[in-house]
């Protein structure tokens, strides 16, 4: 029976035998009434959540999130009951914990996330749950949903997908000045007035006693685009080619970069990612990679060279090589880029010219949960 209810109850024997006591009695029910009302709501209103997440996973990595409730309200918070619902993918049940909040005071608890699936994942919402001691009138208020957690596409060795663990194309040497190579220095020569300051060796030119300026080696571009393409009419419907593609970019990617230091982009879809070789655009690679899905874009969209240089490698992940995107990728070599193709779970076509990899060997990967 709640406490107005009592207080009606005790009101009426009050005035039917006229007794003093039950009505104090009866008072006293209708302020914890009217206290269980509001009080529980108002305190519950100055209650703040805050989470602290790992910004980004990698697959099978474990992360802390830290759920921190604080009481920025005079009124104390007898109990306070605390839900946070997080993915299934990260987790397999939701965050519940209780506690007490005096005015000002601040509690906090920690639980575990697992990146299981990649993907980008919101934490919450939560669910703050408060009341009187009696527990009579419960007050119930949500809190948004909070930080997202990135978990990164699996990284694998390239032999384990196949694949030469070395770049596709080794880098080759030309007579035609398409580029000059800051990294490759091979003599010097004399200062011309057409020469940059910064090419100046000036220990050299201190010793001959005149100017002079680095000689570079020319070569080709060192970049590498890599072309995801996860059409329909490419990769189709499956789930299991598709993760395969994503993981055989990611890990193509993070191999170039991280190994071998050189600069590599993305093109998937409409997302295009210039080559760089820092961590930081590896990450936003992986980023992109992490959310990647089929797209209805044309293959053969993704093989507009704009924006590479003249001699980049073109690694184009696929599935089924309509005739068009092979006529297209003959054009691109006679024209002066080096196009490779990376064929997932098909039939390995013959380019003339043009190198191809096989992923095939699918039980190897069955042991790192593709």
């Amino acid at each position: 029976m709640t406490p107005l209810r009592l207080s009606a109850l005790f009101a009426a024997i009050a005035v039917i035998y006229a007794i003093s006591a039950v009505t104090a009695v009866a008072v006293l029910l209708v302020l914890l009434a009217a206290y269980s009302a509001r009080m529980p709501t108002a305190a519950l209103d100055w209650v703040e959540l805050e989470r602290k997440a790992p910004r980004r996973l990698f697959l099978g990595e474990t992360g802390t999130v830290q759920v921190e409730v604080r009481n920025r309200g005079r009124l104390p918070v007898t109990w306070l009951s605390v839900t946070d619902l997080v993915p299934f993918d990260l987790s397999t049940q939701p965050l519940r914990w209780a506690t007490s909040l005096a005015s000002g005071e601040a509690r906090r608890a920690e639980f575990r996330i697992v990146g299981t699936k990649r993907g980008a994942y919101r934490l919450g919402p939560s669910t703050l749950v408060s009341g009187d001691v009696f527990g009579w009138q419960p007050a119930q208020r949500s809190v948004s949903a909070g930080p997202v957690v990135i978990v990164y596409p699996r990284i694998v060795p390239l032999h384990q997908l196949g694949l030469p663990a070395v770049s596709p194309f080794p880098e080759l040497r030309t007579p035609l000045p398409l580029h000059e190579d800051p990294m490759r220095i091979v003599g010097v020569r004399p200062y011309q007035t057409s020469d940059s300051a910064r090419r100046i060796h000036w220990t050299a030119s201190a010793h001959q006693g005149s100017l002079l300026v680095t000689r570079l080696q020319h070569g080709f571009s060192r970049e590498t685009m890599v072309l995801l393409d996860l059409s329909r009419e490419g990769i189709g419907t499956r789930s299991r080619p598709i993760e395969l593609a994503v993981t055989a970019a990611a890990s193509i990617l993070h191999h170039i970069v991280t190994k071998e230091r050189l600069a590599a982009g993305l093109r998937f879809g409409e997302i295009h990612l210039d080559p760089a070789s820092d961590d930081v655009h590896l990450m936003a690679m992986l980023e992109v990679l992490a959310v990647a899905g089929g797209h209805e874009i044309p293959p053969s969209n993704l093989l507009e060279p704009v924006g590479l240089s003249y001699g980049s490698t073109l690694i184009l992940i696929t599935r089924r090589l309509a005739v068009d995107v092979t006529e297209r990728l003959q054009v691109l070599r006679r024209r002066g880029w080096r196009p490779v193709v990376v064929v997932i779970e098909g039939d390995k076509p013959e380019l003339g010219g043009i190198k191809v990899w096989e992923i095939a060997d699918i039980q190897s990967l069955v042991e790192v949960g593709l």
